[in-house]
């Protein structure tokens, strides 16, 4: 099995793209100081390898690989924006801290968004993820960040995603919203709505103390979008407290974990409205289900190109699985399957019958250069014939 999986990985690794080195220090070896300057002067598909250190924001406009040393060492101190960009070449950002989010926006070229910590501000207003037509958004251990998705198609796979309070007194913000067409597939990830502002003012009544505010909805699903959610939590936020109102205009309520007006597919997936353990509400139109146990990927891997990578797959037992390995990522659609192929087929190796629910397998990580791309899916077939896709993984190396 150890054989199979490093010939997978190992077949097809390309030429090594030029990379550059971008270091705040100035010193020998180093490209440039800044990200953005770096940006403005490399040519497509190359490597920024990012020193410690503090950068200003950034546009991204071509297909550029942006990796850090670690997300808790690399901060970018304002907005980053990607746009613009049609290629089948990867973009990626990983092990970065962003103070001010990230916004995506026309953008058809697979964007892997990996260990990026998007912080909270002292004012408890987190930061944003924000993708607008996106086509193929793969993001994994991104954390702290309020999802808002239009238009576009995002995997998520070991991610936090956190509603903001409001600053009045009405409904915070949800951990994720989907919108338009949108199709989310949620895999080991955590949404979790704002709790709402309490009361701020007392005695008389103004548009700020009419009623502490309502807590955040977990996940907020539009009329024509679809969110999967497998092995996930869903929880609203907490409603505020009244105490200290003037005058009660109406009560704060506790923010439901799922709303949704579009289509909903939950497995294994726990729901919270407020502290307590809770169901979902769909508006007319909507439509939830929980059925199918699909099958889930998950990856581990350390910054050192010498450790191992391990893979984790999840899925009822009693399934024959097939781990599919590639160094492209793909959008194919598959009849009868919900989740197409998301991976090139470089290489099938076989998992044999799963006799337990979660199963994990590693293996040595080749020496990669920094910013390799590796893809994983799996392949479910139950006892009745039924076969499933797992979501896609992606490890960057660093």
């Amino acid at each position: 099995m150890k054989v199979r999986i490093l010939a997978a990985v190992t077949l097809s690794i390309p030429a090594t793209a030029q990379t550059y080195i971008v270091d705040d220090t100035p010193g020998a070896g180093v490209d440039f100081r800044s990200i953005a300057a770096a940006i403005s002067s490399v040519p497509p598909g190359a490597v920024l390898d990012v020193r410690p250190g503090t950068y200003t924001g950034f546009k991204l406009t071509q297909d550029v690989k942006i990796v850090g040393s670690d997300a808790a060492e690399v901060e970018v101190t304002s907005l980053v924006e990607i746009s613009t960009i049609a290629t089948d070449q990867p973009i990626v950002l990983s092990r970065l801290q962003l103070s001010r989010g990230v916004v995506v926006t026309d953008v058809t070229a697979p964007l892997i968004l990996d260990n990026l910590n998007l912080v909270f501000g002292s004012s408890q207003m987190s930061q944003a993820l924000v993708l607008n037509s996106a086509t193929d958004v793969r993001a994994a251990r991104v954390e702290g960040a309020v999802a808002r998705v239009t238009d576009s198609r995002l995997q998520a796979g070991d991610c936090e995603f956190f509603g903001s309070k409001s600053v009045l007194g009405d409904i915070s913000e949800a951990g994720l919203e989907v919108q338009g067409t949108s199709l989310v597939h949620l895999d080991h990830c955590s949404v979790t709505g704002a709790d709402g502002m309490s009361c701020p003012f007392t005695g008389f009544c103004t548009p700020q103390s009419i009623s502490a505010g309502s807590g955040g909805h977990g996940a907020l699903v539009g009329p024509h979008a679809a969110l999967r959610a497998v092995r996930c939590s869903l929880r609203g936020g907490r409603a505020g407290l009244d105490d200290a109102c003037g005058c009660l205009f109406y009560f704060a309520e506790r923010g439901s974990s799922l709303r949704v007006e579009g289509r909903a597919e939950l497995w294994a997936t726990e729901l919270f409205s407020g502290s307590a353990v809770d169901g979902y509400v769909v508006e007319p139109g909507g439509a939830v289900t929980e059925a199918t146990p699909y099958p889930s990927l998950q990856a581990s891997s350390t910054t050192a190109s010498s450790a191992s990578i391990t893979l984790t797959y999840s899925a009822a037992p009693d399934s024959s699985r097939r781990l599919i390995t590639g160094r492209l990522p793909v959008l194919e659609g598959l009849p009868g399957l919900t989740i197409g192929r998301l991976v090139t087929v470089n290489q099938l190796a076989s998992l044999g019958a799963s006799p337990l629910t979660t199963q994990s397998f590693s293996f040595l990580q080749p020496p990669w250069p920094v910013g390799t791309v590796f893809y994983g899916q799996v392949s479910r077939t139950s006892s009745t014939g039924l076969t499933e896709l797992s979501n896609s993984i992606a490890v960057v190396a660093r």
